[in-house]
């Protein structure tokens, strides 16, 4: 006798994307990062560089980029910052130690 049960597809497409054209999802040492290309940033958005060989989040504070460590980048060393973005969303892996309410 055959079965009448109806399984679902384990697969299923999306019709259009959830990230805009300009967007990407970039790997960070801390997890991931979405990353608008496109957007104009302001004074106060956070931006994902590469400078000095490694990624690194910081924000524009008019003539100096601040990083996470209060350190400025200002001057001539910002001939070699690299751009990857403006920093829309960050995601943290679930196994980070970061969540104070656990």
């Amino acid at each position: 006798m055959p079965s009448t049960v109806d399984t679902p597809n384990a697969y299923f497409t999306v019709p259009e994307s959830f990230l805009p054209a300009t967007a990407n999802i970039v790997e960070t040492p801390e997890g991931y990062d979405v990353v608008e290309n496109a957007s104009l940033f302001k004074r106060g958005d956070t931006l994902l560089i590469w400078f000095c060989g490694r990624q690194q989040h910081v924000y524009w504070a008019g003539g100096a980029l601040i990083t996470d460590d209060g350190d400025a980048i200002e001057g001539e060393a910002l001939d070699d910052v690299r751009l990857v973005g403006v920093v829309t969303h960050t995601i943290h892996p679930v196994s980070s130690d970061d969540n104070p309410f656990m």
